[in-house]
């Protein structure tokens, strides 16, 4: 009886010594045609949540009592992966040699969506006669006087004849008090920035080379 009892006692110790051993493997891993180390390579037992990446040189370290710890894979992206069987329970050190992945993808064709693109087209050419320039209200003028003031004695001297117009450049014509003798029914203004364009309707925009060629002629 006794004698049964000391063989079960040294197999269950037995069993645990071996449950508790730690499976270490220590290597690196390399380009297969060249040689050349590989960092950032994915390694973990298959069947565990157990991993690393090697390091900026290729080497790696990895450590774990994990009973399901048997096999060792190493993968990267563009290269093959390979899996290397490791002793369980004991130390092994395993190098990787990985083979690229020259599997070719089918080529695409990429063809242009023009169908947006072409009804904006359809509708500049369906507004063209509505949003003409050349077909809106416009003045001429064959006489003009350009005469220069300052606001304080503007009243001294500025009178307006029956139908006539006063074009005043710059931004103090913004100005409310420069043109105070003036109705406001009979004021038009136009502010023009040169640095963006102007845009006309949703289709037609004035570009800023045009703007700037408005506010010479203005001068």
């Amino acid at each position: 009886m006794i004698k049964r009892l000391l063989i079960s006692l040294i197999v269950l110790l037995a069993a645990f010594n071996a449950a508790g051993q730690s499976t270490r493997v220590r290597g690196g891993v390399y380009d297969a045609e060249t040689g050349e180390p590989l960092p950032f390579v994915g390694i973990y037992f298959d069947g565990t949540t157990i991993g690393i990446t090697s390091d900026l040189d290729g080497r790696f370290s990895i450590e774990t009592r994990s009973p399901e710890a048997r096999v060792l894979t190493a993968q990267l992206l563009g290269y093959e992966p390979l899996s290397i069987e490791v002793n369980k329970g004991a130390f092994s050190e395993i190098n990787f040699h990985l083979l690229p992945d020259k599997r070719q993808l089918d080529a695409a064709i990429v063809r242009p969506d023009d169908r947006y693109i072409k009804s904006v087209l359809r509708k500049l050419d369906q507004s063209l006669s509505k949003n003409d320039p050349d077909a809106g209200p416009d003045w001429s003028s064959h006489l003009y006087s350009k005469i220069e003031f300052d606001v304080t004695n503007m009243e001294d001297f500025l009178k307006l004849k029956e139908g006539s117009i006063l074009l005043i450049e710059g931004i103090h014509a913004l100005n409310p008090a420069l043109t105070s003798q003036i109705p406001e029914s009979a004021k038009y203004r136009i502010f023009i920035n040169t640095l963006t364009g102007t845009l006309l309707d949703d289709h037609n925009m004035i570009p800023t080379s045009d703007n700037r060629l408005l506010r010479r002629i203005v001068r």
